[in-house]
């Protein structure tokens, strides 16, 4: 669902999670747990600026986005992320992988971050893109051992993320390495 980001997958986790979900916080609404947890988890995070109506993030219509956070709360998520789940978003590094349950022939899904192997140390990373939000793209990797850093891209063009996102890595690492000591 991640490597490929796909909205069906993402729908797939929602609603077999819902059961479990909803036995763990009971005071959510029924049939709708999954992004009752999403926005409480933002709440918790502090993201206040964040906010979901379903579990893809897709337009809810023409006016009505079906998810909002600033470039603030999208990397204070990528940053609870790679120190509470770190393994979890791995797939997200590779730029194909075959999936597929045990009774049917696999199948190859691609990453569609296009800046992909143009991000040394990636860590982890998310494409998005809707008609009201435009393309979007955040990633995180190690500029140096155990030092992540983490950039994201939102309002940009389908095409245009990757070349930001491309130009963003580069001028981090040059002003890092400009600096020298990464840890001051």
């Amino acid at each position: 669902t991640l490597l490929a980001s796909s909205n069906v997958g993402a729908e797939a986790l929602a609603e077999a999670a819902e059961p479990f979900l909803h036995e763990k916080y009971p005071e959510a609404p029924a049939g709708g747990t999954a992004v009752w947890r999403m926005n409480a988890l933002a709440q918790e995070l502090g993201l206040r600026s964040t906010y979901f109506l379903n579990p893809t993030g897709l337009d809810e219509s023409d006016t009505q986005a079906g998810a909002l956070g600033s470039a603030h709360d999208v990397a204070m998520l990528f940053a609870y992320a790679v120190r509470t789940k770190r393994d979890l978003f791995a797939e997200t590094t590779k730029s194909t992988d075959t999936f597929g349950p045990l009774n049917m022939p696999p199948k190859e899904a691609n990453n569609t971050n296009l800046a992909l192997d143009s991000i040394p140390n990636m860590i982890m990373g998310k494409t998005g893109l809707t008609d009201l939000a435009g393309g979007n793209l955040a990633v995180a990797f190690d500029v140096e051992p155990k030092h992540p850093v983490i950039i994201v891209v939102l309002g940009s063009t389908q095409e245009g993320r990757f070349e930001d996102m491309k130009q963003l890595v580069a001028a981090t690492e040059k002003a890092i390495a400009e600096r020298g000591d990464v840890s001051q």
